[in-house]
């Protein structure tokens, strides 16, 4: 119907071919789904701007069918394609560099050329994009999750705290992606042994997903799970404090006065008050143009 209405390159053409590509996609027939958006990308680059928000979905779809066929070889050989051509075109758009580049991280096998390539992705998204665009958050988190991996946890807490902060601007209080910020902050937290801060966000989190009417009970049990756990490196720590004064104390007293008896330690509660300085984070970042991309949860606390 569509090729005897319309001229044979429009936009609606090839947005008929990406929609066959999803149902493709949907019946898991990969090969197909690819010959489609590859039909619909080479469309829209004829007829659209470079910026347009169809071609960069076009591409994306693309480069998740490669990622979903485990061909990342394949799928950063395209991007780097695309990427010469782009900067050889007059009319380029460095929004797409941005969505190329992101790719490529999302693809390349070394977690430093990863980060290398995300934070490029970064820099042109926070110029060109509007502060709070959510491709901005997924590549701070990305570029968290990563640093996370290298064990580099300072790294990985400033990158997720700009991330929650965007996220705190753009979605409802309770949402399921800021929850899980809040989660993964606390585990950052956790592994840098900081259990005031850990318990805390893990206490957010909570608090938050008990607010949303659609919470999933694995996700509540997981979190109070997180705060049992912390609680418990909390109560021991203040112990190991407890006993190295002690043990000071016994050293110093060349007259070996009588220690008196020790007060019991108290037990920390999910509802301790704990003292807590909200750290500070930078706002920066821009609109919403990429498929959205599946949550990630930071691995495992070690």
């Amino acid at each position: 119907m569509y090729k005897r209405l319309l001229p044979e390159q429009h936009p609606d053409i090839a947005s008929c071919l990406g929609n066959i590509g999803l149902v493709y996609e949907d019946l898991l027939d990969y090969d197909q789904a690819l010959v489609y958006y590859r039909r619909a990308f080479e469309m829209d680059k004829n007829i659209l701007p470079c910026a347009h928000e169809n071609l960069i979905n076009d591409f994306n779809r693309i480069i998740d069918i490669f990622k979903k066929t485990g061909e990342d070889d394949n799928a950063l050989e395209y991007c780097q394609k695309m990427l010469i051509e782009q900067l050889n075109n007059e009319q380029q758009s460095n929004i797409f560099v941005g969505h190329i580049v992101k790719n490529m991280g999302d693809v390349a096998q070394n977690v430093t050329e990863s980060i290398s390539y995300y934070r490029k992705a970064l820099v042109i998204f926070e110029q060109l994009l509007n502060p709070t665009d959510l491709v901005t958050i997924y590549c701070l988190i990305d570029i968290s999750h990563l640093y996370w991996k290298c064990h580099m946890f300072d790294d990985a807490l400033n990158y997720q705290l700009k991330a929650l902060d965007k996220q705190q601007k753009v979605l409802h209080a309770e949402h399921s992606e800021i929850v899980l910020s809040l989660e993964n902050i606390g585990r950052i937290y956790y592994n840098m042994q900081k259990w005031q801060d850990a318990f805390y966000y893990f206490k957010k989190a909570l608090n938050t997903l008990e607010l949303n009417i659609k919470t999933d009970r694995n996700n509540l049990e997981e979190i109070q799970s997180l705060i049992t756990l912390t609680e418990r490196q909390m109560e021991k720590h203040i112990q190991e404090r407890y006993e190295t004064t002690t043990n000071v104390v016994v050293n110093n007293n060349k007259s070996n006065t009588e220690i008196g008896a020790r007060e019991d330690i108290p037990t920390i509660t999910a509802e301790t008050n704990l003292p807590m300085t909200m750290p500070s984070y930078l706002s920066k970042c821009k609109t919403n143009v990429c498929k959205k991309k599946k949550k990630k949860k930071l691995c495992n606390i070690q």
